[in-house]
């Protein structure tokens, strides 16, 4: 190390301007017994500071790394602040190619669908694409057939998967298992905690500190039991299941009372997975399970 590479950073250490270290590494540092140091020189001439000053630095930057460079991949789990939060801007509206989708309702069981039926999921439908942000897409029902016709689009499995999801939504705890986006979940060895018939409202807000989030508020029957498993597994994972595959899975980053959540966004849980999230859970599940056809052709008309 060159002596003018020495003496900067001996100078910066006592002008105080490096990064400052992680609270366990000054507790560690503090910890060590009350001795003076001095500035000497080794037998070959050089300064032990210069090796000191470049551990002391590897070492604050290894501990900056661990602590916070995790925490911009995976999203967070928190309690939400009940004032500071902001709804965002509408989504913008969609450009692209003009897409049309024809979809056929499958049984349940041995229950057919019945154009009743098609005209619920058609409005579910309509509802999810209207939150986020395709408000002149056309969605028409008949006998077991739903048509869904937008003018412009840029990714079309989006909205592909958008729609024809049923939309059944787990919220499941993981423990120390972190899971990616689209994995399966085994309810058998990941039993959920609850399902969305608890969540009361869910919306986008923007948070000052975090930026988007996802904010939930939970009906009365989940709020204790979350607050419970919250408490007792801060830095363990729970993941958001929609028809049996992961959409987010984030960690839990303090006790949640009140039945008030907020979900970061960041990492695979983009902004626009996080709008089809609320979507979903602000339209409900659809009575009948949809296939994608090929024939698109118009159903027969019982709804406009």
């Amino acid at each position: 190390m060159s002596d003018d590479i020495e003496a900067r950073l001996h100078a910066a250490f006592r002008r105080g301007s490096l990064p400052a270290a992680p609270s366990s590494l000054v507790d560690a540092l503090e910890r060590v017994p009350d001795a003076p140091v001095t500035l000497r020189r080794s037998r070959t001439g050089r300064s032990l500071w210069a090796p000191l000053a470049v551990a002391a630095v590897l070492a604050v930057a290894s501990a900056v790394a661990l602590s916070g460079g995790q925490r911009g991949v995976v999203p967070s789990l928190t309690a939400a602040p009940t004032t500071s939060a902001t709804p965002p801007s509408e989504p913008p509206a969609q450009a692209g190619s003009p897409l049309r989708l024809a979809f056929q309702a499958q049984p349940v069981g041995n229950v057919l669908p019945k154009s009743g039926d098609m005209e619920v999921i058609a409005g579910l439908v309509k509802r999810r694409l209207y939150s986020v942000g395709s408000r002149d897409a056309v969605v028409s029902s008949g006998d077991d057939r739903l048509v869904v016709e937008l003018p412009a689009v840029s990714d079309p499995d989006r909205f592909r998967n958008l729609v024809r999801q049923t939309g059944h939504i787990d919220f499941v705890p993981l423990g120390t298992d972190q899971k990616g986006l689209g994995d399966i979940i085994d309810p058998t060895r990941y039993p959920p905690l609850f399902t969305g018939d608890e969540i009361a409202t869910a919306t986008i807000e923007t948070d000052p500190n975090t930026g988007p989030t996802v904010s939930l508020v939970l009906k009365y029957a989940a709020v204790q039991p979350f607050d419970d498993y919250t408490t007792s597994h801060i830095g363990e994972f729970f993941a958001i299941v929609v028809d049996g595959r992961v959409v987010a899975a984030p960690m839990i980053n303090s006790g949640i009372p009140g039945g008030h959540v907020q979900i970061t966004v960041g990492g695979s849980f983009s902004l626009e997975r996080a709008q089809d999230l609320v979507a979903t859970i602000g339209s409900g599940t659809l009575p009948f399970p949809l296939r994608e056809v090929s024939d698109g052709a118009p159903p027969s008309p019982s709804s406009p």
